[in-house]
């Protein structure tokens, strides 16, 4: 039962380290499927973000490309020449004068020189010919709204802005000029500026061709204006989408992060949002180390119950076996018991089948015990039991040798792989013992015990049962006590009851 028990209590606890490691390995899975899902999360925040401010831009793109359209319009009044310079302007720019970050907006006649402007100021030997918003719209007639790369005003001491244009063309379609509308670089400073970034976090707009109107935080601390991107395959193949997100390292400060990305419709404008993968795993970090604190407190709590439930386990093993042990022992003379002799001598009959070795069973009883208890008392009585039973132990000096009470004043010793004679001499011994002890009356010891001993000797055969020897020990030690007591029988072969002359006597 204990064995059988220990094997439970294995399969357990191996039960118990498997479903540990398996834990951690789906805990390992769910932290980096959550990783992915913070970065995920990360690219979905970034984009939503670049679509608030994709569409910003695209609605001041819109109105910027509405005033312009409606300048070209304007122009195409036949009156438009007769009015005063004043009302003119209203009528060409008059929208305009709504927009907000508005730098000013003019009319180039071919040449690049100012033909108007909205706010009326002097323009005069002020032209920009050389600037991309001409050239653009001169040397390609569909060109259509186009955004130019930023560049410092001429008119207003250097003030970063970029300029919308589109051509205007005579009666044949030549060109004839342009319409433009300049945008200062303070709007788009002050549109990335809105938004709380967290660190590393990145917003840039920039041209469809990589050249940055603004970025926050900047390198230089100014926006990065100007500055062109040199973007690597992905980042390139990402940006020419409409919108989405993409992880990689970025071209102007080599941080990675997770990109999200959008471009405007109304204008070749792009705007990227992007948050570093050092960030977002710093977060997730912080996560984990929460998870981690509770993961080991609960870790822990079960390897304390475990020590606790093993200690436990252990303890009731040692009180089974204790109780186990006095199951099988006779409390009074700490021989084995009736249980114990049982058990021993069929362990031993098999194992001498097995072997083929003599197994010799001895069945020793008290004469005179009655008178000696009756007159002595009961306790002196459990003495003399007690030191008999220590005489009979002192016999079994073998491992598998076994002394027992067999009840009240009856006891019995197993002598495995012991030959008849040898067994003999150890029951003649016992008996000369106790009667040199007990079997004098005397002063100290009034009432006289000796011992009758019936022994019987077996080879062990296959389908002989071990009853039929102790059978016939209990007879040889009937015999003992019929023929006079104190003597030792010794049973015949075969396992019968002894005959009258089979007797030794003391003498």
């Amino acid at each position: 039962m204990t064995l059988i028990r220990t094997k439970r209590l294995s399969l357990l606890l191996t039960g118990l380290l498997a479903l540990s490691v398996a834990l951690v390995g789906v805990t390992a899975y769910v932290l980096h499927d959550d990783l992915r899902q913070a970065e995920s999360e990360a690219g979905t925040e970034n984009l939503n973000l670049a679509r608030a401010i994709g569409s910003e831009l695209g609605r001041t793109a819109e109105l910027y490309d509405l005033a312009l359209q409606d300048t070209m319009e304007a122009l195409q009044q036949p009156a438009i020449a007769n009015l005063d310079p004043e009302t003119r302007r209203f009528v060409l720019f008059g929208r305009s004068t709504t927009q907000p970050y508005l730098g000013s907006m003019f009319l180039i006649d071919p040449a690049g020189n100012f033909l108007d402007i909205g706010t009326g100021e002097s323009t005069r030997n002020v032209n920009i010919a050389d600037r991309d918003y001409f050239t653009a719209q001169r040397d390609h007639k569909d060109t259509g709204l186009y955004l130019s790369h930023p560049f410092f005003s001429r008119l207003r001491q250097g003030e970063p802005s970029i300029a919308f244009s589109r051509r205007l063309p005579d009666r044949d379609g030549a060109f004839s000029g342009i319409v433009a509308g300049v945008l200062r670089m303070s709007y788009f400073r002050d549109l990335v500026a809105a938004p709380r970034l967290s660190e590393g976090s990145v917003i840039t707009i920039l041209s469809a061709d990589g050249t940055i109107l603004m970025r926050e935080p900047s390198i230089d601390g100014a926006g990065d204006v100007g500055r062109r991107m040199q973007m690597d395959p992905a980042l390139q193949n990402a940006f020419s989408q409409k919108e989405g997100t993409v992880t990689g390292k970025s071209p102007v400060d080599g941080i990675r992060r997770v990109f999200a990305l959008t471009r405007i419709k109304e204008a070749p404008i792009i705007v990227s949002v992007g948050q570093s993968i050092s960030a977002i795993h710093a977060r997730w970090w912080q996560r984990i180390r929460l998870l981690a604190c509770i993961g080991a407190l609960l870790a822990a709590g079960a390897f304390a119950l475990s020590l606790l439930l093993q200690r436990e386990f252990r303890r009731r093993m040692i009180i089974e076996k204790q109780l186990m042990a006095l199951s099988r022992v006779d409390a009074l003379t700490g021989l084995a018991n009736r249980r114990a002799f049982d058990a021993c001598v069929a362990q031993e009959w098999a194992r001498a089948q097995r072997t083929r070795q003599p197994l010799s069973v001895l069945m020793i009883d008290l004469d005179g015990f009655k008178g000696y208890n009756d007159r002595l008392g009961h306790m002196e009585g459990d003495r003399l039991l007690a030191a008999v039973g220590r005489l009979i132990a002192s016999r079994a000096r073998r491992p598998a040798d076994l002394a027992a009470r067999f009840g009240g004043d009856e006891f019995a010793l197993i002598l495995p792989e012991t030959p008849a004679a040898a067994a003999e001499a150890v029951a003649r011994s016992l008996r000369e013992e106790i009667e040199a002890l007990y079997g004098s009356e005397t002063e100290s010891n009034p009432s006289r015990v000796t011992l009758s001993v019936g022994l019987a000797t077996d080879l062990a055969a296959a389908g002989h049962d071990v009853g039929v020897l102790i059978s016939a020990a209990d007879a040889a030690l009937y015999q003992s006590k019929r023929g006079g007591r104190n003597q030792v029988t010794v049973a015949p072969p075969g396992r019968q009851a002894p005959p009258s002359g089979a007797v030794m006597s003391a003498a």
